[in-house]
């Protein structure tokens, strides 16, 4: 008879504190703290990437309230923890305003100073029956790339479409690949090899 599983035992602090009443919410019968109350609570005990990849699940949900959360920031100015949420919430709004305008000159400014080939903005290619425009075009190396702003590309319409012209241009022997405001701000050099990688690899 194989022995018992050793027991694992796991602390638990128990913290009490008077919360304001838009700071609790019911569900199921059970009162829990608010998802902005949540994020304030995590900044103080894991580090600025749990709190980063926290807003990031929050937003993929559905329920990350830029005002809420601002509201609970302000009412806690000096709690441990909070730089870390500010920080993880300034890079998604930062990421909400950028347009497309931004993210062409940023990307341009990019390439530029990486002395990558200039690529073809803005331009059609042909798909067979289906013609696209793309942002960034290299047809030596049959390389198209993307510049993902949400604005432009989180519609319902915008994903479906988005996703069917990948589809149709990888069938015709393209490479396509996407970029996001935030890749280009915080892994520019990545982003560069990456790029340097997929030319060369097409071009051979």
């Amino acid at each position: 008879m194989p022995a018992p599983a050793p027991r694992i035992r796991i602390p638990i602090r128990l913290k009490h504190s008077q919360l304001p009443p838009d700071e609790i919410t019911v569900v199921r019968g059970i009162p829990l703290t608010t998802v902005a109350r949540t994020l304030v609570d995590l900044g103080v005990v894991i580090d600025g990437d749990g709190v980063d990849k926290a807003v990031r699940q929050a937003e993929f949900l559905g329920l990350f309230d830029l005002d809420e959360v601002s509201r609970v920031l302000e009412r806690y100015p000096r709690r441990r923890g909070t730089a870390r949420l500010r920080k993880a919430v300034a890079a998604a709004v930062d990421s909400e305003v950028r347009t497309r305008s931004d993210m062409e000159e940023r990307f341009r400014a990019l390439l530029v100073d990486a002395d990558l080939p200039t690529p073809e903005t803005n331009g059609t290619v042909e798909l067979g029956t289906l013609t696209i425009e793309a942002d960034a075009i290299w047809r030596d190396a049959r390389l198209i790339v993307e510049l993902d702003s949400r604005q432009a590309h989180l519609t319902r319409h915008a994903f479906e479409t988005d996703r069917e012209r990948d589809r149709t241009a990888v069938l015709a022997g393209w490479t396509v690949t996407r970029v996001t405001w935030r890749q280009l701000s915080d892994q520019p050099q990545r982003l560069v090899d990456d790029i340097r990688r997929l030319r060369a690899r097409k071009r051979s």
